[in-house]
């Protein structure tokens, strides 16, 4: 690498790229080593200098190019086979800039591939939302000889791809496919080009163009009015909600980063060479320890490998589950530009932005089977939560909204419709209008942010996993944002403290900052100013976890599942501290939740302590069964208690029998992904069911 005032220089072995820091168009300056001399020639050179690069149209007309702002380059990475360069600047022309971007750069010894990580941000505060017409990235060939393409087969025309949706593309407006192979190239005497863009349909809308000597990439590709509209609101609000009107629509702290792979070649392509090359980058290349190695680190605390024996059948229905949401992913439609990686739930009208940390669950499966089918599933649910679900940038008017009231960035967005809200509906400070005829009203389809909707542990574990620094430092950020608002609020919904709890462990756990464990102590702080020793944490129940609609008359207690997820948060929180008295309290939660919501006959939980509700029967895979696994395993080894071992083993038997028997009926159909909550906690209490002792932590090893 070779940095000066003016840009920088990296030299692979095989290629050369310049990075002009006041001209900045990506990828725009290559040279390919042809006859391998050490030495790069202009006769060598394969892009041009006055390549289009990256141009993004506002429906007015305004273009705003990243090559009109100065770059900040940093060499976030080198090492002896790959560096990174993290690129940082904003799309602008003469009267401003619109949308900040950030580029990863990734390069390799010896390799004429470059990997492209583009994240745009929108950071334009003057609205709420924001509206786009298109954004390109294109290319040029140098020299002057002609030039030849490849696009879903031969072409000597200018022609473009335009991926639709998930289950149609056209090229030149003709109908051509379902889903398209995601890649172009363009080639000459002196060298070619090929960019694949990854999860390229998936991502839909995206367009591939060829032609002009050149080749582009629809990162937004225009279409037009029409194109998506006139749908019933059920399917406009699941999957056209941003595109109306023949434009992209944008909440303000929207990201989304896309991964494009470019390779460098000389002489005429193989297009079957090419084709492989680039479905080889659909799955991600892992370096990958044993289940049984990786349980043996104890990096995973008391969470086994999937083995024969008594916990085989939690492993055979998180699979049957795994394939049930893959089907459903299909069924439901789960894809599109902002959709691609989170599930949706028909009755709710809404996207779940990941509730119950499903990255987490399928990440957690993954190194307890060495199963990559979950890595994959985890993967772009990774991705989309750090962009879409997470807030970048905030401006006024959404500080002031009740629903996202002081929101910073760092906040995550609970399941609202659009993932964010804001495509329907407006509050005039008194009152809402113009709501959608849809489940989710109100603040729900304005935008609603709750600290009982906030996780981060999958983030994190995609990060140590990859090594995505995009990951990592979006993960912190979120993290940071909760630590400075801890303690939270002690409500009727406990998990406004539970989560949060949570969140702060697994970051702790992440990056080992002792901020966010003292942030984890403000919540057990919070949470011991209100526990009663012998009762645990009473509250007047909120209606719907109380049938009785009069304040008067409703019940004192607690929800069953809140409980059991803070429990279980407090349960990692004291493995890490120690501390005597959060003990205390767990076991006096632990207590309330099996004297308030365990049924000795059904061999499971009610999901609250509501006397009114005492007739109803509990489910067998009731949600408080597994939230409540990871505290009442751990409580139990540490305390010797024989009776919270036994209600621990017999609730997990009746939970994994009564999954197994529900996969194939219709239970979670339309929103699988809700499914989560089995999984999050359930591993940690799996050595219930194993007839082994349990290790007790050492803590006088630092």
């Amino acid at each position: 690498i070779t940095d000066g005032y003016e840009g920088m220089s990296v030299d692979t072995g095989r290629l050369r790229m310049h990075l002009d820091r006041k001209n900045f168009r990506p990828l725009t300056a290559i040279w390919l080593d042809r006859n391998e001399d050490g030495r790069y020639t202009d006769e060598e050179r394969i892009t041009h200098a006055d390549s289009p690069g990256l141009s993004l149209t506002t429906p007015d007309g305004n273009q705003f190019h990243a090559h009109r702002s100065p770059i900040q380059i940093t060499r976030e990475q080198q090492g002896p086979l790959r560096t990174c360069l993290k690129l940082k600047g904003t799309h602008k022309n003469e009267n401003g800039h619109f949308f900040r971007y950030i580029i990863r750069l990734h390069l390799f010894r010896g390799k004429p591939d470059i990997r492209i990580d583009y994240t745009f941000v929108n950071d334009n505060a003057a609205k709420t939302m924001s509206q786009v017409a298109s954004l390109t990235c294109g290319w040029k060939l140098a020299g002057t000889d002609p030039a030849f393409y490849h696009l879903e087969g031969p072409r000597t025309d200018p022609t473009r791809l335009f991926q639709v949706d998930d289950r149609r593309f056209r090229v030149n407006n003709q109908p051509a496919g379902r889903t398209a192979s995601g890649w172009a190239a363009t080639w000459n005497r002196q060298g070619g080009i090929a960019v694949g863009v990854r999860h390229f349909w998936q991502n839909w809308p995206k367009s591939l163009s060829v032609g002009q000597r050149g080749l582009s990439v629809g990162i937004l590709p225009g279409f037009a009015k029409g194109t998506y509209d006139g749908r019933p609101i059920r399917d406009e609000a699941k999957l056209f909600y941003y595109l109306r009107n023949g434009e992209y629509s944008f909440k303000i702290g929207v990201a989304k980063t896309h991964e494009m792979w470019a390779t460098f070649f000389t002489g005429k392509p193989t297009p079957e060479t090419l084709d492989d090359h680039f479905r080889s980058r659909q799955q991600r290349l892992l370096a990958q320890a044993t289940p049984e190695r990786i349980a043996a680190t104890d990096v995973l605390g008391e969470m086994p490998p999937a083995r024969p024996g008594p916990t085989a059948a939690y492993d055979k229905w998180f699979s049957g589950f795994l394939d049930k949401h893959i089907h459903g992913q299909e069924e439901v439609r789960e894809y599109g530009l902002l959709n691609f990686g989170d599930w949706y739930s028909i009755p709710w009208d809404s996207w779940g932005n990941l509730e119950y940390d499903t990255t987490r669950c399928f990440f957690q499966q993954y190194l307890r089977t060495g199963d990559r089918r979950y890595f994959d599933q985890a993967e772009p649910a990774a991705r989309h939560l750090v962009d879409v679900d997470v807030v970048h940038a905030v401006n006024q008017p959404i500080r002031e909204y009740g629903g996202s009231w002081q929101i910073e960035p760092g906040a995550i967005w609970a399941h609202s419709v659009g993932h964010t809200g804001g495509y329907y509906g407006r509050y005039d400070g008194d009152k809402y209008h113009d709501i959608a005829p849809l489940i989710m009203k109100g603040a729900y389809q304005l935008g609603l942010v709750d600290l009982g909707h906030h996780w981060i542990g999958g983030a994190f574990d995609h990060f140590l996993l990859t090594g995505d620094r995009r990951t990592q430092e979006v993960a912190v950020m979120v993290s940071d944002a909760m630590a400075r608002r801890t303690p939270t609020r002690y409500t009727d919904h406990l998990r406004g403290i539970g989560w949060p709890l949570q969140m702060m462990m697994a970051a702790w756990d992440a990056t080992g900052n002792q901020a966010y464990l003292a942030a984890a102590t403000r919540q057990w702080r919070r949470l011991r100013q209100h526990l009663d020793p012998d009762r645990g944490w009473v509250i007047k129940l909120a209606f719907g976890h109380c049938s009785e609609a009069s304040d008067a008359g409703r019940c004192r207690g607690q929800n069953a599942y809140m409980l059991a997820l803070t429990l279980s948060g407090l349960a990692r929180y004291h493995e890490a501290t120690g501390d005597p008295e959060v003990l205390v309290g767990l076991t006096a939660g632990i207590d309330q939740l099996i004297r308030g919501c365990w049924d000795e006959k059904h061999k499971a939980y009610r999901t609250t302590t509501c006397k009114h509700m005492r007739h109803i029967p509990p489910s067998g895979q009731n949600s408080p069964a597994a939230l409540i696994a990871q505290a009442i395993a751990y409580e139990s080894k540490i305390t010797g208690n024989r009776e919270h071992k036994r209600i621990g083993r017999e609730a997990l038997k009746t939970l994994i029998a009564a999954g197994l028997k529900n996969l194939p009926t219709e239970n979670l159909n339309g929103q699988t992904g809700y499914g989560s909550m089995m999984f999050l906690f359930t591993p940690y209490g799996l050595p219930l069911l194993e007839d082994h002792p349990q290790k007790v932590p050492d803590r006088t090893q630092p």
